[in-house]
């Protein structure tokens, strides 16, 4: 199921040496259609700012 592989993908993932199962976990969620309807809308705001814009914690980015 998908949301036991994204709840697990980033279990403790500060102390893992192979980062591949969070590498994995993250492209997964990057072919998410509403990861990317998600992040066209947060480009969409940032681009209406008038200032700078800083992405923290974003994944893929």
């Amino acid at each position: 199921m998908a949301v036991d592989y994204l709840a697990d993908g980033f279990r403790l993932v500060d102390s893992q040496l192979d980062i591949a199962k969070f590498a994995a976990c993250l492209a997964f969620m990057d072919g998410l259609p509403s990861f990317s309807m998600y992040k066209s809308y947060v480009c969409e705001v940032a681009a209406r700012s008038s200032g700078p814009s800083l992405d923290v914690g974003c994944g893929l980015g």
